[in-house]
């Protein structure tokens, strides 16, 4: 929402400028960039050149490589397209990624690179602008509200789904050059709705919203609302324009520039866990203390400078940019770490088998598909087909039950069948929420409604349900009296132990004796998740079943299967099961159910 905020403030301040320039004859183009480099530069380049010293410390190889490929991304403004491109369901979590919220400042420039010379062209043609601005504007919100609801990815990070909110700020701007005396007059009123929209945006979105989409109207109006209240409106006057609102506003840029490097790296120091409360407040501080050093000592003292401190902020930008192409070309320095290479190398062995998985995993039953909106119109004949024996049994979940799939297949008794509804990012734990596991993705709502319409049809004798995490924020109690009513007995599989950054990782960077139990990096809130399960539906007809109590002990979780193949791990990157685990967990926990003949 924050970002959304900051769009229509942008768009109004920088296009008020441009206006007024263009119109009186001042406006020049050279300036004007020139202007923004040295608005943007002198920060930007300071927390790129940090973030790269700071991740030589704290990141491994992949992630460093990651993060020099993320740093020249936001050096040349085009952070947006880089993460567009990696978006997808085995793309590393956001708290990974330390340069993950420049797409932001990458989309506001991209901006700002095409929008002087739209306008100058107007003026000269004669153009309204106007017109200009509401035409372009309601192009760009019309395909933000159809491409959120198919392409999210896209939505989000596309300029051109994301224009119109600058664009509003920029509407503003002319309407206040056009009528200054509305500005001045105060309207308590517009802020009061103004300021309640964002509140309710601050309320009502969150992650299983399709956002941008209409969702973004609520901050965006707000914002607009606030702004033309003018000055003088209670709220502006009284909440915005006190010190400490003013203080904070100047340090904005640098602020937001520091605060998501500072948390990414704190988090990844601590292997993903929930930070100390210690850990939050000297994270605050110091994204604040280092806002205002870089504010005091390099933003306000190079942005008021001449033209040769463009030059010279060119020069450094092109430095930065060598550096981080330095480490994306070099792996991210994997010498870094004691046996680097080797381990680069035994990590590399999982990663490209993961590419390999169709032979073991049938990807034919998961409606989820990167390339296509909202993913493949339908499955396979074959994974829902109710015949080949009587005792009919449904696999429904994310790639996490696909992943069970190929070790229960071993297991099943010679009369049953194995139906399958595994869509990546996709999880069972709302029978109505179409958008459960994304924002609002397709793949997600055809694989519910088809898990649901196979039961009520088909009735299965069994339904086993599995998916990442999360597992106790479900109403499983529901889900069970559903499958109950339709002649079925519903089986919850809990979490598979998970690890942070990723199991073969750890291994491949672990200096001591060979192991077979690892906790190092074991996510704390998978544990955390498996025992609120157990406590909560110890006497319930729910019937849980902890994969953790099967392969966990005092010293951790088990790490690997005693196979002869070379993909020994229990897991081949944070959480998804190896075929021979799938096998071992199958044999352990999911045998006696499956075996056990109904009444």
């Amino acid at each position: 929402m924050g970002v959304d905020v900051f769009f229509v403030i942008s768009g109004f301040l920088i296009s008020t400028i441009i206006l007024k320039g263009t119109a009186d004859g001042t406006f020049s183009y050279r300036d004007f960039y020139g202007r923004r480099l040295r608005r943007i530069g002198p920060a930007l380049a300071v927390v790129l050149l940090a973030a790269m010293i700071g991740g030589w410390f704290i990141l491994g190889w992949r992630d460093y490589q990651n993060l020099g490929r993320h740093a020249l991304g936001g050096a040349g403004f085009v952070s947006n397209f880089l993460l567009w491109r990696e978006a997808g369901y085995f793309d590393a979590s956001a708290e990974t990624k330390p340069l993950l919220h420049l797409w932001s400042l990458a989309i506001e420039e991209q901006f700002y690179i095409v929008w002087p010379l739209l306008l100058g062209i107007a003026w000269r043609r004669r153009w309204a602008p106007g017109r200009l601005i509401a035409g372009l504007a309601a192009a760009s919100f019309v395909a933000n509200v159809l491409v959120a609801y198919t392409f999210s990815d896209a939505a989000f990070y596309s300029p051109l789904t994301r224009f119109w909110e600058l664009l509003v700020g920029a509407g503003l701007a002319w309407w206040t050059i056009r009528r200054p005396n509305d500005l001045a007059t105060a309207s308590s009123a517009r802020a009061g709705i103004g300021a309640a929209l964002l509140l309710a945006a601050l309320i009502l979105i969150d992650r299983s919203k399709a956002f941008p989409g209409w969702w973004a109207l609520l901050p965006v109006a707000g914002t607009a609302l606030l702004i033309s209240a003018g000055p003088a409106a209670w709220v502006n006057a009284r909440v915005l324009s006190n010190p400490v609102a003013v203080w904070i506003g100047k340090i904005s840029y640098p602020l937001y520039l520091w605060h998501w490097p500072i948390l990414s790296m704190a988090l990844i120091a601590n292997s993903l866990q929930p930070l100390p409360p210690a850990w939050r407040v000297a994270i605050v501080a110091s994204s604040i203390a280092l806002a205002w050093l870089t504010y005091m000592l390099v933003e306000r003292p190079i942005r008021f400078s001449g033209r040769l401190a463009t030059g010279t902020l060119a020069s450094a930008g092109c430095l930065v940019a060598a550096m981080a192409a330095t480490v994306y070309l070099l792996s991210g320095f994997p010498a870094r770490q004691i046996n680097g290479d080797a381990a680069m190398a035994y990590i590399k062995r999982y990663d490209d088998f993961k590419r390999g998985l169709g032979a073991f995993y049938p990807f034919e039953c998961d409606f989820y598909a990167e390339d296509s909106a909202g993913g493949k119109a339908a499955l396979a004949p074959a994974c829902t087909d109710p015949k080949g024996g009587p005792d009919l049994v449904l696999l429904w979940g994310d790639s996490h039950a696909q992943a069970l799939s190929w070790g229960i297949r071993q297991v099943l008794p010679p009369s049953a069948r194995l139906a399958q509804i595994t869509t990546s990012g996709c999880r069972p734990t709302s029978l109505d929420d179409a958008s459960n596991g994304g924002p609002a993705k397709l793949a997600c709502a055809k694989s519910t409604a088809l898990a649901r319409k196979f039961i009520e049809e088909h009735r299965p004798k069994k339904v086993i349900a599995a998916q990442r995490e999360e597992h106790e924020k479900a109403d499983w109690l529901a889900l069970t009296h559903f499958v109950a009513e339709n002649g079925g007995e519903l089986l919850v599989m809990g979490p598979v132990p998970q690890w942070y950054p990723a199991l073969p990782v750890i291994i491949a960077n672990y200096k001591g004796p060979p192991r077979d139990y690892v906790a190092e990096g074991l996510m704390a809130t998978v544990v955390a998740s498996d025992q609120a399960m157990k406590t909560k539906y110890r006497s319930s007809p729910v019937r849980y079943v902890s994969i953790m109590d099967a392969m966990c002990s005092a010293d951790g979780c088990r790490s690997t299967i005693d196979t002869p193949d070379p993909i020994n791990l229990t897991v081949m990157d944070y959480g998804h099961l190896t075929p021979a685990a799938s096998v071992f967990v199958a044999n352990t926990v999911l045998r006696p159910f499956l075996q056990q003949q109904a009444p």
